[in-house]
């Protein structure tokens, strides 16, 4: 596996053709089913008591395909489930908002204008570690729990940078995987 592969099918050809499949009215049609069912895996960590821990993170893989097939699509789905997540169970709000979901649309930004995994994984690490350091330092949400002690003197950033920079890879070779599969992407 090389960091600094990448895909030999260009995905803006691929999701270009998924574009023109269907008109604007039946995008928008989907987007909000998109957007319904990842605010369903959202709540899943609230709903169901361990196995929602399990399934809540897969919110992100939607984020990450609108976003590929069409940036504003992806910033449509990131919107309207942050409005459903307020309207179904507004304790996943703060967390899709600031986690979730901005991993899924730094990563499907990073695959729309970067050629290089560790480039997108890194664009996806600078999303998801400004959003846990905005909820952390900036929101005051215990993002690890309330009995985590949180240090004040950013001790606990080197740690978060390097969470941020492995889960995002992981994510990136996660939807590498899907795209593989469903495109015929080859790596």
């Amino acid at each position: 596996m090389d960091l600094f592969n990448k895909p030999t099918v260009p995905l803006q050809k691929k999701t270009a053709d998924i574009r023109t499949l269907f008109p604007a009215t039946s995008w928008i049609v989907f987007v909000s089913l998109v957007s319904a069912f990842t605010a369903l895996l959202q709540t899943a960590g609230g709903a169901i008591p361990v196995a929602g821990m399990f399934i809540s993170p897969l919110s992100t893989l939607p984020i990450i395909v609108m976003t590929l097939i069409s940036r504003l699509y992806g910033l449509y789905t990131y919107t309207l489930t942050i409005i459903l997540l307020v309207l179904i169970q507004p304790a996943e709000v703060v967390i899709f908002t600031f986690t979730t979901g901005l991993l899924g649309i730094g990563l499907g930004l990073g695959f729309n204008k970067l050629k290089r995994r560790f480039f997108i994984a890194l664009s996806g690490c600078i999303f998801l570690f400004s959003g846990m350091c905005t909820m952390l330092y900036g929101l005051s949400f215990p993002l690890f729990g309330a009995d985590f002690p949180y240090p004040k003197d950013s001790i606990l950033l080197p740690g978060l940078c390097l969470f941020s920079l492995a889960y995002s890879f992981g994510w990136t070779e996660f939807t590498l995987l899907i795209l593989k599969k469903r495109w015929n992407i080859t790596l």
